[in-house]
């Protein structure tokens, strides 16, 4: 049963991800928006004199990336169902619903992690901000 339910995961996690990848509004938007916010972020706070706010300006943008790349993602998944006409196969398979919904999530929050990664980079590659943990 377990090794069943990993299966769909993984499958599911495969074929959203997939499906993502060839949208060409999911790849724009999980590619160039995160530099788009990190750079706003960067021009805005740069103007305000204090280099420590640079840092809450990159992990506020990176936030916004995650949340962009996710809410928008899911969303076009479950319409793209719709659309299609397999929500309702969806509802109805075998298989626990959650462990179908469960891979979409899965999906777009590896999307969301690459929006965060990538817009940390940029704005340390680009603008020279330090991230340090303590």
């Amino acid at each position: 049963m377990i090794r069943r339910s990993a299966r769909v995961l993984l499958m599911g996690w495969l074929f959203q991800f997939k499906q993502m990848s060839r949208s060409s509004f999911d790849s724009l938007l999980a590619v160039l928006w995160p530099l788009f916010f990190a750079t706003v972020a960067f021009f805005m706070f740069r103007a305000g004199g204090k280099p420590d706010a640079l840092v809450y300006a990159s992990l506020g943008s990176a936030v916004m990336g995650i949340w962009t790349a996710t809410s928008v993602a899911a969303g076009s998944a479950l319409q793209r169902e719709r659309w299609y006409g397999t929500l309702e196969l969806l509802v109805a398979a075998p298989t626990h619903f959650s462990l179908v919904l469960l891979p979409v999530g899965l999906a777009t929050a590896t999307v969301g992690t690459y929006c965060m990664a990538s817009t940390l980079l940029w704005g340390r590659l680009v603008f020279g901000i330090r991230l340090t943990i303590e």
